[in-house]
């Protein structure tokens, strides 16, 4: 996949215009420009392109940190480290939170979820 297809993947999917322009600091108008065709992909600043491709792949590698790709946890100093197998690449999230006595708390795909949004993510 070319880098336009995944910037036109992005303006194609569900997330709005104003969340696409507030999470990487353009404006929403910019971002519709685009999606409507008054502006061209091609001729898109490079800088504003990349930050769109980083944005669209962080949130595509998101989609699959899964319970299905959890490998394993470890808690630390308050801190709950979720590490997942993907591609054959190993991606950590970082999750404060206290101690559970849940030892299925991490087979919740809920509380999985919760971690890889708001949690911070490392990929070795």
């Amino acid at each position: 996949m070319n880098l336009v297809e995944k910037i036109e993947q992005l303006l194609a999917s569900d997330i709005t215009s104003y969340r696409i322009a507030k999470d990487n600091g353009l404006s929403p108008q910019y971002i519709d420009n685009y999606r409507v065709g008054n502006s061209k992909i091609e001729n898109m600043a490079l800088g504003k392109a990349e930050t769109l491709i980083n944005y669209w792949e962080e949130i595509k590698m998101k989609e699959k940190l899964t319970v299905k790709n959890l490998y394993f946890t470890h808690f630390d100093n308050d801190i709950h480290t979720l590490e997942f197998h993907i591609d054959d690449k190993k991606i950590f999230v970082n999750y404060p939170m206290e101690a559970t006595d849940d030892e299925f708390f991490w087979d919740n795909e809920e509380n999985v979820r919760a971690a890889v949004e708001n949690g911070e993510i490392i990929a070795e």
